[in-house]
């Protein structure tokens, strides 16, 4: 299991019925019926797309800079939104709005991904906090230097904290 399992892990609620329920535009909006051959659709649409994200950002950040990451996340939340429309096209309407509390959401999540990854995550977080403490040490200022520092430093504290607990994640094997 990896990352972009914990980010497409079902975490789909269930009505009274036993169907999974999706409300792509959030709890206020309507949600979906989901059948079992559209929740896998839906899986792969979104391990793709964050893929393709993870890929476009990176390569517009070396290639062309700043700008160029706000451009690509422009365009991936409107291919995001456009993507969802045509996924929920011809879904049954739900009529049960069931919550799946935040603690099983990330319960679920956690388990996709797997301690390994977890760990990685979790020294990649420490690392950039370090390598982003070392520079402010040593004089550099500048806005995207705290961002990696913080940003690291509460990555590896928010991981640390879920492998810690127990309920959370299975055991390596």
């Amino acid at each position: 299991m990896g990352f972009f399992d914990a980010l497409t892990a079902d975490a789909y609620p269930r009505d009274s019925h036993g169907r999974r329920v999706f409300a792509p535009y959030g709890r206020r909006r309507k949600a979906y019926v989901l059948p079992d051959e559209r929740a896998e659709q839906l899986r792969r649409f979104h391990r793709r797309g964050f893929q393709g994200y993870f890929v476009a950002l990176l390569g517009a950040a070396l290639a062309f800079g700043p700008w160029a990451v706000l451009a690509v996340g422009v365009f991936w939340m409107t291919g995001l939104l456009v993507g969802l429309h045509i996924m929920t096209r011809g879904l049954e309407e739900a009529t049960e709005r069931p919550v799946l509390p935040r603690d099983e959401r990330v319960r679920r999540g956690m388990r996709a991904m797997g301690r390994p990854t977890m760990y990685f995550i979790c020294l990649a977080g420490a690392g950039s906090a370090t390598v982003g403490a070392a520079f402010l040490v040593r004089g550099e200022r500048s806005v995207s230097l705290w961002f990696i520092t913080l940003y690291g430093a509460a990555v590896a504290i928010l991981y640390a904290r879920q492998l810690t607990r127990a309920d959370t994640i299975p055991p390596t094997t």
